[in-house]
């Protein structure tokens, strides 16, 4: 099998027989005017780097370029792309920002999320006040820039090896409907991927997992008779043909990917949360991850049973004390009559 991918006068191709590559590109070359450039580094804006490990992809010739852009790059970094419960509104009050800055903005955000996932919830924010933007919006925006400026070698890593299993999440914030329909719209893109996998030699065996974080949306989908109880339209209960046709599998669980291992606040709520259902440790985690998250998780139950304990023996202390008390002033009012 050859599989090939052409933009305007660019184009990659690849094979798992060497032969057909070097067939097609003989004769390519003998039809057309075309430069052979050997392995692919760079494609689109895309840097690619393959090694026996796997293939790293990134873009950070293109945050580069986005940061100096919007003239950002001597800012200082930060952590994270958005403020913490910062809620942006559409009509804040605000001047308004020039919106067609601002639409370029969002637009180089966009295209970035293609190796850049830990930025697309902002993007996808910002998307939605494209029309009227203000100097809030821009703001917010330009946080981005800052935290893109600090994390310019993020990428993504396809290890070589590994299981190519397809994995799906939805997440909605508003009711269960909204979560059933965002689970439908991940469902309609799972199956999509599915498809394009086979076609390139990569069949999933197994049901593609959809992770849906609420209860409600996984009986709709998994029972019929509660589609009549709703107001979703018809077009969206394609979910339950997908599940019945063994293509997808609804699940509640959450897996988490990592911790944070400079203070284990987070490795006790990851290890809390296994030991109640509600995620799954996931099997690629480190044996000295996983340790350290049940023994964090261990010593902070023993450190609020200690604390129960101490509370206990206060109480009994004071109604002893109190005990006594009450029989020395029994004591005394006898003496006294």
């Amino acid at each position: 099998m050859l599989i090939i991918s052409i933009y305007v006068d660019d184009s990659i191709f690849t094979s798992d027989d060497e032969s057909l590559i070097q067939e097609f590109k003989r004769d390519m070359m003998q039809a057309y005017a075309m430069s052979d450039l050997g392995l692919m580094h760079y494609f689109l804006g895309i840097e690619v780097s393959q090694t026996q490990n796997g293939i790293f992809i990134s873009q950070k010739k293109y945050a580069e370029g986005i940061i100096k852009k919007f003239k950002m790059d001597r800012c200082k970094s930060v952590s994270t792309p958005l403020v913490a419960n910062e809620e942006l509104k559409k009509d804040d009050g605000a001047k308004k920002a020039d919106a067609k800055m601002y639409r370029s903005l969002v637009d180089n955000f966009l295209y970035l999320t293609v190796t850049r996932p830990d930025i697309m919830f902002a993007a996808n924010l910002l998307s939605h006040y494209m029309q009227e933007p203000s100097h809030n919006h821009y703001r917010a925006g330009k946080r981005v820039l800052r935290y893109l400026r600090g994390t310019l070698d993020y990428g993504i890593l396809y290890k070589a090896g590994e299981c190519s299993n397809l994995i799906s999440y939805s997440d909605s914030d508003w009711a269960a409907e909204a979560e059933y329909i965002a689970a439908a719209k991940a469902t309609s893109q799972a199956v999509w991927l599915r498809r394009i996998l086979e076609d390139i030699g990569e069949r999933q065996e197994e049901k593609t997992i959809l992770f849906c974080d609420n209860k409600s949306a996984i009986a709709i989908g998994k029972n019929p008779i509660n589609h009549d109880r709703t107001k979703i339209a018809i077009k969206y209960h394609f979910i339950r043909e997908a599940i019945e046709n063994g293509e997808i599998q609804l699940r509640k669980r959450i897996i988490v990917f990592q911790t944070n291992r400079d203070g284990n606040q987070a490795a006790y709520f990851m290890a809390k949360l296994a030991l109640t259902g509600d995620i799954e440790l996931p099997t690629d985690l480190s044996a000295t991850l996983k340790a350290d998250c049940w023994n964090v998780c261990h010593e902070k139950d023993f450190q609020e049973i200690a604390g129960w304990l101490v509370k206990a023996l206060r109480m009994l202390a004071g109604f002893f004390a109190i005990g006594l008390i009450i029989l020395y002033l029994l004591g005394l009012a006898a003496c006294i009559s």
